[in-house]
C-alpha cells in the first residue's frame, strides 16, 4: 500500500503506535522503497504529532488504529496532502523482483529515520540517520554485548525512540525471539511466558521493578527478610569482587550459592528464569540499582549516547563494567572530554 501512494526514495513515513510486529513492517517497507521512517510516539499530544509530521515533511502517517487516526486527525487540517492509513490494511500482492530491485537500489549513505529528540531548547530536533550509521551501530555493539541465535528478549520500549529500533534491528541480524509488548503494564505479565535471556530497558523501569521486589519482601515474615537482607549483603559482596576483577573465594562462592538457592533463583523466576543481563540506556541510572540487580546474578550493563549516534555511543560490556560509569566508546567512535568533565 505504501508503494501505491506514491512512496518512493527519500519520502517520509510516520509510524505511530505501540510496540508490535506491524510497526517494524511499516517501517521496513518504508526502507526497501527507500523511504525515511519517522517514529512517533503515541503518547504525544495531537499539537506535537502535527509539529513533527510538517516538519520531517511526511507524506504517509501509518497509525496502529482508528482511535489514533480520530485522535490527532483534527490537528493535521493543514497537513491536506498527508495519506493517513491503518497499518493493518489488507495485503495486496507483491512483484517481488520488482520490490528486491527498489530494496537494492538503496545505498548505505541514504537515509533511513528521523528520530525526534527534545534536546535541551526549543521545538524537538529531527536526527537523520543513515542505514550505514545504524548498521554500524548494530554490529559495535556485538563485540562487548555478545547474543546467541535463538535468545530471546522483549519489545516494549517505544520503537520511535532510537535505542529499541537498534535493538530490534540487531535482534533481526542475529535472529533473536522477539515478544512485543505494546504496554508497559503488560510487561510483568509477559516475561515468565517469553522467558528473555537479556533485555534494553531504562533506569525509572529498573527502579521500579528493585522498589517492587522491596515492597514484597516487606511484607514477609521477619525470618524471611532477615534471609533476604543477608543474601543481598552476600550478592553485594560477590558484585564488588566480580567489578575489581578479583577472584571469588571459596567461602564467598559457596555462601553465594546458598544465597541463590534460597532468594535469588526464586526472584529471577519472576522474570523467567533465563535473564542474565539488562542494557540500560536513557537517563543515569543510580549505582546501586545496578549492584542491586548484579547481586542476585542479573547484570547491568549502562551506556551513553543520543539519537544521533543512533543510541549507544558507549557501552560496558558483562565482562568489563564499572558501576556508576557508562563504559567504554564502541568501536568506531571518538569521545572528548571537556575542561569541565563533559
Amino acid at each position: 500500500q505504501l508503494a501505491r501512494l506514491g512512496v518512493g526514495p527519500s519520502d517520509r513515513v510516520a509510524i505511530l503506535g505501540s510496540p508490535h510486529p506491524r510497526w517494524l513492517e511499516a517501517d521496513f517497507a518504508t526502507l526497501c522503497l527507500g523511504g525515511i521512517s519517522v517514529g512517533i510516539y503515541p503518547t504525544l499530544t495531537p499539537e506535537a504529532v502535527r509539529y513533527q509530521l510538517g516538519h520531517s515533511g511526511a507524506k504517509v502517517l501509518v497509525c496502529e488504529s482508528d482511535a489514533d487516526i480520530a485522535r490527532v486527525r483534527p490537528a493535521l487540517a493543514d497537513l491536506p496532502d498527508l495519506h493517513i492509513v491503518r497499518w493493518d490494511f489488507p495485503e495486496e500482492p507483491t512483484d517481488l523482483e520488482a520490490f528486491r530491485a527498489r530494496a537494492n537500489a538503496v545505498r548505505p549513505s541514504d537515509p533511513c529515520a528521523i528520530f525526534y529528540t527534545s534536546g535541551t531548547t526549543g521545538d524537538p530536533k529531527g536526527a537523520v540517520i543513515t542505514h550505514a550509521a545504524m548498521l554500524s551501530v548494530c554490529h559495535a555493539t556485538r563485540k562487548p554485548i555478545p547474543v546467541a541465535p535463538g535468545e530471546r528478549s522483549l519489545v516494549f520500549l517505544p520503537l520511535a525512540h532510537s535505542l529499541q529500533r537498534m535493538v530490534a534491528y540487531r535482534g533481526l541480524l542475529e535472529e533473536v525471539t522477539a515478544w512485543f509488548v505494546p504496554s508497559l503494564d503488560q510487561v510483568a505479565a509477559t516475561l515468565p511466558l517469553a522467558k528473555p535471556s537479556v533485555l534494553a530497558t531504562v533506569p525509572r523501569m529498573l527502579e521500579k521493578i528493585k522498589a517492587g521486589i522491596e515492597a514484597m519482601v516487606a511484607k514477609r515474615p521477619p525470618v524471611s527478610r532477615r534471609i533476604f537482607a543477608w543474601a543481598i549483603a552476600v550478592g553485594l559482596e560477590r558484585s564488588r569482587a566480580i567489578e575489581a576483577k578479583k577472584p571469588l573465594s571459596r567461602s564467598l562462592a559457596a555462601r553465594w550459592a546458598i544465597a541463590d538457592r534460597l532468594v535469588f533463583r526464586t526472584v529471577r523466576q519472576r522474570f523467567g528464569g533465563e535473564l542474565r543481563l539488562f542494557a540500560c540506556g536513557g537517563a543515569r541510572l543510580d549505582p546501586e540499582v545496578g549492584r542491586f540487580f548484579h547481586a542476585m546474578g542479573i547484570t547491568v550493563c549502562e551506556a551513553w549516547g543520543l539519537s544521533e549516534t543512533c543510541a549507544p555511543a558507549t557501552l560496558n560490556s558483562p565482562d568489563d563494567f564499572r558501576f556508576g560509569t557508562v563504559g567504554k566508546p564502541l568501536d568506531g567512535v571518538e569521545l572528548r572530554l571537556e575542561p569541565d568533565g563533559e
